[in-house]
């Protein structure tokens, strides 16, 4: 039982940060899809 304890642990802890840099890296791709359809934008008007 203790072995499937820390397994999970482990497991966790590596999906944690999967998580993590998958939500930085969705914001950082937001934030540059945003800049992009602003300047977009500013060359229309």
């Amino acid at each position: 039982m203790a072995e499937a304890l820390k397994a999970m642990s482990i497991s966790s802890g590596i999906l944690l940060i999967v998580v993590a840099l998958v939500i930085v890296v969705s914001v950082a791709a937001v934030k540059r899809g945003a800049a992009a359809m602003e300047d977009e934008k500013s060359r229309s008007d």
